[in-house]
């Protein structure tokens, strides 16, 4: 009789160490397979057109995508949010959002200054999650510069959190 409860106990715990290690290859799976949204570059192509590159850097499309921009001109102090509205973004796919200074934003400074943006990104991915992305950097001296010109951006340098609703 105690040969089968000690036999009983250790199947418990087996099962135990069982359960816990496909709960592990199951949370590794969905984070290998899911959406990864980031901001890849900012392209300024003019004086008045900035290009946000967002990419999928992850091995399922994100759905429900949308980016929120804000922008100020440090002359001026004042953000202009801008909407855009994605949809989908497939893997290793990127789309652009487009910030246009001069037209619904400040009026353009003529000496050196900086320009701020802050994006939010929301999306869906395949797994069931519900992800937010947010970065906030500057452009020091961007309408000096020769046109066009490109500053790459690291997926690693923005916050992402999981988001609940």
């Amino acid at each position: 009789m105690v040969l089968v409860v000690m036999a009983l106990r250790q199947t418990e715990k087996s099962l135990a160490q069982a359960r816990e290690a496909n709960s592990i290859a199951k949370n590794s799976a969905i984070r290998q397979l899911r959406a990864y949204l980031g901001i890849e570059s900012v392209i300024v192509e003019s004086r008045s057109v900035i290009k946000l590159r967002v990419r999928n850097f992850g091995q399922t499309p994100a759905v429900n995508v949308k980016m929120i921009t804000r922008h100020m001109i440090d002359e001026n102090g004042e953000w202009f949010p801008v909407n855009h509205p994605f949809g989908m973004v497939d893997p290793d796919h990127c789309v652009t959002g487009v910030i246009r200074a001069g037209t619904y934003g400040p009026t353009l400074p003529t000496k050196p200054c900086k320009l701020h943006i802050k994006i939010a990104i929301s999306y869906d991915d395949q797994m069931g999650g519900k992800w937010n992305r947010e970065a906030t950097f500057y452009l020091a001296d961007w309408l000096f510069k020769k046109m066009p010109w490109e500053l790459h951006v690291y997926p690693d340098t923005a916050k992402e959190t999981e988001r609940e609703e």
